[in-house]
């Protein structure tokens, strides 16, 4: 993905009205050239034929599935005319050689597991720790090359022709990844299952008691997840209270063992307030607002049968109350409830085994998109299930498909959990078994109300309407007209940050600066956007989970619903923009957010007087949206009877207007951060966004390069979380200390 960041596309017949075919006349009758053979073909190279084999056969897509493809992406062939090139037939046993000589061997077990992180063995006679071996090769090699792992050894064994035996070199110890300082065991029942879900959401084979949650890569999208698997093994806390004690040691001591979850087991029914993100929604005024979904294609081993897959569908429906959410449209707005029952739900299975394989995807999509279109507000189903069944000895393909009203990217970490759960116990004829029930979406909705009507909320109005009272720059358009585009006009484009930087940012950058991922990302895009539009401010809209630990009583943790929250921000950059003051400017304009902008929308959507409604008349919409979801790694459990074959996607009405002229949305997966920029194409030429996406890459490195610096940082006001300063104050009493000292000397 790295070589997609670099190349710069020319597309030469973008600019010139003369077809090909003249071209290539004019090119062998003027003049001595001549065309190669066997080219235009997707096919003419062992190096495509390795990953086209490699994909199809080991991981079950084609690779051109994305839109990688040269031609594909210069618009010269369709993407159906790319996949149909990969029908050529390939010489596997060829491959598999090629593929052995060169190291990857599938059969090949020894490296099962091992994290993708480059190591350094060495030979020498001094003892040094891993920070010391970073700092010296800092001086002299670029972030992405320092070594995560340093082992030493007494001598390098050596094979037949005196070189360096790779095979024979130890494998690194991962146990202690990201971790400094010695191995504490767990003490009690408490420490030793926090320390084994802590080592599973993580990713880290061994986690003591002192290691610190966010010194481990933690973030708060993984808090929820430990949140969640500490409430079904009996422990309950809130998000909260592993952000003040982010030792296990620290959150056993402050954890109530027996308390056990507080909140109705059994279906429920009635109506339900309307949330300030479903408010959003329906303020978009979408022709076809049931096509908002969000749809995730699964690969399902054969043993896990439709009808059996239909009995666990049926219990998570009656299990989660939001899969039986109902909509009506009434003169006073839209209104919902929950069904008591949902006898609308089906799954639909096809057998398309004896189709090619071109056939089988066209039919999946049509399939899909019909999927999609039966979708019912008032009569139901939210949700839909299509099996196919694509190869007598291979897998099924599953993709469910839930209206974004009734789930948030969070939500469908507890839906696949239970999913595998129920399937497990249904193979094995077991008794179904789901963990207890959290606090549930109707009750949630309902302190929503009372919530938004308290002294708390009423304080923040202030501040939230002075943000949409600020002047901000407006982003450039290659096409100056109204409005964002429409949504069939979307299109995303995607860098990359290599894993070593992308570990750099996790677990040195951020925390050397005691601030968030999403804080150095978000001085990053605020420096590129400035840039950009030639401003000194820019207006954002922040996405968040929304799962805060705001309703007395209330967890959350293992609900399913869209919680998601949506936030104004004006982020206003220094006159000299040199990478400390970028960082240490964003950092406190956002940390001076109330509440994580979780009363916004209480105010704006739920509070309902004229007072606090007239507030926000009037207040600009923001052109941009910043979403960062974490570290996504875990959303299927490698473990798990299901594995995707697609991430997790929102498909949405493609004639309704985009609610942002860019999107951007940030999330780590396999140790590398993915940062997505949605635009439309009626606003912006790809071009234009490739541009943009690079400058901001240069920028997060260079941001992170700084943090990096043995120096440190400047404090600021986020270093004094109980002094109750801000910027100005923060100032004052530097100043009056340095007088102190000179004084003092």
């Amino acid at each position: 993905d790295t070589v997609f960041e670099e190349v710069q596309f020319v597309d030469f017949y973008r600019y010139f009205d003369v077809e090909l075919q003249s071209v290539l006349e004019y090119l062998q009758k003027e003049t001595p050239w001549v065309r190669p053979d066997d080219t235009g073909r997707s096919t003419n190279c062992l190096i495509n034929e390795a990953g086209i084999y490699v994909h199809k056969k080991e991981r079950g897509f084609h690779n051109y599935a994305l839109p990688y493809s040269w031609d594909v992406r210069l618009g010269h062939k369709e993407r159906d005319s790319a996949l149909a090139e990969l029908d050529d037939d390939i010489d596997e046993g060829r491959v598999q050689k090629m593929l052995k000589e060169i190291g990857y061997d599938p059969e090949e077990k020894a490296y099962a597991g091992v994290d993708r992180r480059i190591a350094a063995y060495y030979v020498g006679d001094g003892e040094y720790s891993s920070e010391e071996m970073r700092s010296f090769l800092s001086l002299t090699l670029p972030s992405y090359m320092i070594p995560a792992h340093f082992i030493k050894m007494d001598s390098f064994p050596l094979n037949a022709t005196g070189k360096a035996d790779r095979g024979a070199l130890p494998l690194p110890d991962t146990s202690r990844s990201g971790t400094a300082g010695e191995y504490a065991a767990p003490r009690n029942a408490a420490e030793e299952l926090l320390t084994e879900i802590w080592a599973k959401v993580l990713g880290v084979d061994q986690v003591g008691i002192d290691d610190n949650f966010f010194d481990l890569g933690g973030d708060s999208i993984l808090n929820i997840q430990i949140v969640a698997g500490a409430a079904k093994a009996g422990l309950e806390f809130t998000p909260g209270l592993l952000f003040q004690y982010p030792t296990v040691a620290e959150l056993a001591a402050n954890i109530d063992t027996g308390r056990i979850v507080s909140a109705e087991q059994g279906p429920l029914s009635g109506p339900v307030p309307i949330t300030p993100i479903q408010r959003w929604f329906f303020e978009l005024h979408l022709p076809e607002p049931e096509n908002w979904n969000m749809v995730l294609d699964l690969n399902v081993p054969r043993e896990i049968t439709p009808t059996l897959l239909e009995k666990a569908f049926e219990k998570l429906i009656d299990h989660h109350d939001t899969l039986r959410l109902r909509f009506v449209q009434t003169d006073s707005g839209w209104e919902q409830s929950l069904s008591a029952a949902d006898d609308s739900f089906s799954l639909e299975y096809y057998d398309l085994s004896g189709m090619a394989e071109l056939e089988q995807e066209n039919s999946m999509r049509r399939l899909m998109n019909k999927a999609q279109a039966s979708l019912n507000f008032e009569k139901g189903p939210l949700m839909r299930a299509l099996c196919y069944d694509r190869d007598a000895n291979g897998l099924y393909r599953l993709v469910i498909i839930i209206h974004h009203l009734a789930v948030d990217g969070l939500s469908w970490f507890i839906f696949l959990e239970d999913l595998d759960a129920l399937c497990r116990d249904l193979v094995n004829r077991k008794v179904t078994y789901l963990p207890r029930k959290t606090t549930s979406y109707k009750h949630w909705a309902e302190e929503l109300v009372r919530y938004a009507h308290s002294p708390v909320m009423e304080a923040e109005l202030d501040y939230w309407v002075q943000q949409g009272a600020s002047p901000a720059a407006s982003l450039p358009r290659d096409v100056d007209l109204p409005g964002n585009g429409q949504e069939g006009s979307a299109q995303s484009i995607v860098v990359t940050l290599e894993p070593p930087a992308t570990g750099d940012l996790l677990r040195r950058a951020a925390p050397s600066y005691r601030i968030g991922v999403d804080e150095l990302l978000l001085a990053a895009l605020a420096e590129t956007l400035c840039n950009w539009s030639g401003a000194s401010a820019m207006r954002l809209e922040m996405e968040g989970h929304g799962r805060e630990d705001v309703i007395k009583g209330a967890n959350i943790s293992r609900t399913l619903g869209w919680f998601t929250t949506l936030y104004p921000v004006i982020i206003a950059l220094p006159r000299e923009r040199e990478p400390g003051g970028i960082i240490k400017a964003v950092t406190e304009q956002i940390q001076a957010v109330p509440n994580r902008g979780f009363g916004y929308g209480l105010l704006r959507y739920v509070h309902g007087t004229k007072t606090v409604q007239d507030a926000f008349k009037g207040v600009p919409a923001a052109e941009v949206l910043f979403n960062y979801l974490g570290t996504l790694d875990q959303l299927v459990d490698r473990s798990s009877l299901f594995q995707l074959s697609r991430p997790l996607r929102v498909s949405r009405d493609p004639g309704g207007q985009r609610p942002h002229l860019l999107e951007i949305n940030a999330f780590v997966i396999d140790d590398q951060l993915q940062v997505h920029w949605t635009f439309s194409t009626e606003r912006h030429r790809p071009e234009t966004i490739h541009m943009i996406s690079r400058e901001f890459l240069m920028s997060l490195r260079r941001l992170i390069a700084h943090c990096l610096k043995p120096a440190g940082k400047e404090p600021g006001v986020s270093d004094f979380p109980l002094a109750n300063l801000d910027a100005d104050k923060l100032a004052k009493l530097s100043m009056l200390l340095d007088k102190l000292d000179k004084a003092t000397e």
